[in-house]
Protein backbone atom coordinates (compact mmCIF):
# COMPACT_ATOMS: atom_id res chain seq x y z
CA UNK A 1 0.00 0.00 0.00
CA UNK A 2 1.59 3.67 -0.98
CA UNK A 3 0.86 6.55 0.47
CA UNK A 4 0.38 10.02 -1.28
CA UNK A 5 2.56 13.12 -0.71
CA UNK A 6 2.33 13.96 2.82
CA UNK A 7 1.01 17.13 3.58
CA UNK A 8 2.25 20.33 6.31
CA UNK A 9 0.13 21.10 8.86
CA UNK A 10 -0.26 24.82 7.64
CA UNK A 11 -0.99 26.13 11.26
CA UNK A 12 1.83 27.32 13.49
CA UNK A 13 2.60 24.87 16.60
CA UNK A 14 1.53 25.60 20.08
CA UNK A 15 4.89 26.15 21.00
CA UNK A 16 5.92 29.16 18.11
CA UNK A 17 2.35 30.73 19.45
CA UNK A 18 3.19 30.69 23.11
CA UNK A 19 6.46 32.44 22.07
CA UNK A 20 4.65 34.68 20.62
CA UNK A 21 2.28 35.40 23.06
CA UNK A 22 5.51 35.45 25.48
CA UNK A 23 7.29 38.17 23.53
CA UNK A 24 4.14 40.21 23.11
CA UNK A 25 2.58 40.03 27.19
CA UNK A 26 6.75 41.03 27.69
CA UNK A 27 6.89 43.66 25.35
CA UNK A 28 3.29 44.93 26.65
CA UNK A 29 4.62 44.98 30.18
CA UNK A 30 7.85 46.53 29.50
CA UNK A 31 5.46 49.63 27.21
CA UNK A 32 3.15 49.81 30.42
CA UNK A 33 6.39 50.69 32.56
CA UNK A 34 8.83 52.51 30.57
CA UNK A 35 6.28 54.89 28.11
CA UNK A 36 4.96 56.55 31.17
CA UNK A 37 8.69 58.02 32.17
CA UNK A 38 9.44 58.67 28.38
CA UNK A 39 6.44 60.78 28.65
CA UNK A 40 7.62 62.40 31.97
CA UNK A 41 10.68 63.87 30.04
CA UNK A 42 9.71 64.24 26.53
CA UNK A 43 6.24 66.19 26.41
CA UNK A 44 4.74 66.24 23.24
CA UNK A 45 5.24 66.96 19.32
CA UNK A 46 7.95 66.16 17.00
CA UNK A 47 10.80 66.31 19.69
CA UNK A 48 9.29 63.16 21.94
CA UNK A 49 8.05 61.02 18.82
CA UNK A 50 12.16 61.21 17.93
CA UNK A 51 13.70 60.37 21.23
CA UNK A 52 11.18 57.64 21.61
CA UNK A 53 12.27 56.34 18.18
CA UNK A 54 16.36 56.73 19.75
CA UNK A 55 15.42 55.24 23.20
CA UNK A 56 13.61 51.99 21.41
CA UNK A 57 15.86 51.92 19.46
CA UNK A 58 19.01 51.98 21.69
CA UNK A 59 17.29 49.89 24.15
CA UNK A 60 16.40 47.17 21.80
CA UNK A 61 20.27 47.00 20.42
CA UNK A 62 21.52 46.94 23.95
CA UNK A 63 19.48 43.94 25.33
CA UNK A 64 19.64 42.28 21.92
CA UNK A 65 23.00 42.16 20.48
CA UNK A 66 24.61 40.08 23.92
CA UNK A 67 21.67 37.69 24.45
CA UNK A 68 22.53 37.15 20.77
CA UNK A 69 25.97 36.27 21.60
CA UNK A 70 25.31 34.62 24.91
CA UNK A 71 23.17 31.97 22.77
CA UNK A 72 25.82 31.69 19.98
CA UNK A 73 28.59 31.09 22.75
CA UNK A 74 26.56 28.22 24.39
CA UNK A 75 25.84 26.77 20.65
CA UNK A 76 29.37 26.83 19.54
CA UNK A 77 30.64 25.01 22.98
CA UNK A 78 27.73 22.44 22.41
CA UNK A 79 29.22 22.15 18.54
CA UNK A 80 25.80 23.29 17.06
CA UNK A 81 26.95 26.26 15.03
CA UNK A 82 27.33 24.34 11.39
CA UNK A 83 30.73 25.19 9.50
CA UNK A 84 29.47 26.73 6.09
CA UNK A 85 28.93 30.39 7.78
CA UNK A 86 30.74 32.58 4.94
CA UNK A 87 33.56 35.04 6.13
CA UNK A 88 32.99 38.50 5.80
CA UNK A 89 35.58 41.11 6.17
CA UNK A 90 33.88 43.89 7.37
CA UNK A 91 32.20 42.05 10.04
CA UNK A 92 35.25 40.46 11.14
CA UNK A 93 36.89 44.11 11.81
CA UNK A 94 34.04 44.84 14.01
CA UNK A 95 33.88 44.77 17.96
CA UNK A 96 34.76 41.17 19.27
CA UNK A 97 32.75 42.07 22.51
CA UNK A 98 29.21 41.65 22.61
CA UNK A 99 28.76 45.10 24.71
CA UNK A 100 31.01 47.19 21.94
CA UNK A 101 29.11 45.24 19.07
CA UNK A 102 25.94 46.49 20.73
CA UNK A 103 27.34 50.18 21.67
CA UNK A 104 28.59 50.47 18.27
CA UNK A 105 25.35 49.57 16.36
CA UNK A 106 22.89 51.59 19.00
CA UNK A 107 25.14 54.65 18.34
CA UNK A 108 24.81 54.16 14.26
CA UNK A 109 20.76 52.72 14.75
CA UNK A 110 19.33 54.88 17.53
CA UNK A 111 19.14 58.16 15.33
CA UNK A 112 17.80 56.19 12.08
CA UNK A 113 15.00 54.91 14.72
CA UNK A 114 14.23 58.27 16.00
CA UNK A 115 13.84 59.51 11.83
CA UNK A 116 11.77 56.56 11.34
CA UNK A 117 8.92 56.87 14.02
CA UNK A 118 9.79 61.06 12.59
CA UNK A 119 8.76 59.73 9.27
CA UNK A 120 5.82 57.81 10.38
CA UNK A 121 4.16 60.26 12.85
CA UNK A 122 4.28 63.31 10.29
CA UNK A 123 3.67 61.04 6.91
CA UNK A 124 0.13 60.06 8.59
CA UNK A 125 -0.35 63.62 9.72
CA UNK A 126 -0.33 62.64 13.87
CA UNK A 127 -0.46 65.18 16.50
CA UNK A 128 -0.58 62.45 18.98
CA UNK A 129 -0.83 58.93 19.73
CA UNK A 130 -2.64 56.96 21.85
CA UNK A 131 -1.04 54.18 24.10
CA UNK A 132 -2.25 51.60 21.91
CA UNK A 133 -1.55 53.00 18.59
CA UNK A 134 2.25 53.46 20.25
CA UNK A 135 2.44 50.13 21.15
CA UNK A 136 1.16 48.89 18.10
CA UNK A 137 4.08 50.59 15.58
CA UNK A 138 6.50 49.44 18.29
CA UNK A 139 5.50 46.36 18.45
CA UNK A 140 6.04 46.21 15.11
CA UNK A 141 9.21 47.96 14.53
CA UNK A 142 11.00 46.32 17.73
CA UNK A 143 10.10 42.74 16.31
CA UNK A 144 11.65 43.64 12.53
CA UNK A 145 14.42 45.64 14.56
CA UNK A 146 15.13 42.62 16.89
CA UNK A 147 14.89 40.26 14.11
CA UNK A 148 17.32 42.37 11.76
CA UNK A 149 19.60 42.64 14.91
CA UNK A 150 19.69 39.22 15.38
CA UNK A 151 20.86 38.37 11.59
CA UNK A 152 23.39 40.86 11.89
CA UNK A 153 24.70 39.50 15.63
CA UNK A 154 24.76 35.94 14.13
CA UNK A 155 26.86 36.93 11.08
CA UNK A 156 29.13 38.70 13.20
CA UNK A 157 29.73 36.37 16.19
CA UNK A 158 30.12 33.34 13.84
CA UNK A 159 32.82 34.98 12.32
CA UNK A 160 36.44 33.43 12.83
CA UNK A 161 38.88 35.06 15.20
CA UNK A 162 40.78 37.29 13.40
CA UNK A 163 43.92 36.51 15.73
CA UNK A 164 43.68 32.91 14.77
CA UNK A 165 43.13 33.15 10.96
CA UNK A 166 45.94 33.25 8.62
CA UNK A 167 46.24 35.81 5.69
CA UNK A 168 45.86 33.90 2.45
CA UNK A 169 48.90 34.41 0.40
Amino acid sequence: MTRGPQIKNPLPSVSSLREFYASVTSNLMFQLIFNPHVSAYTAGGQRSVFSEGLMCTLITTLITIPGIARALRAARAAGEIPAGIPENRLMRRLPRSPWGFALLAGVFLAPLGGLWFSFIFNFYGFTSWTFYQLFVFKLVYLTVLGKSLAALSVLRFTQPDPSLVRPSP
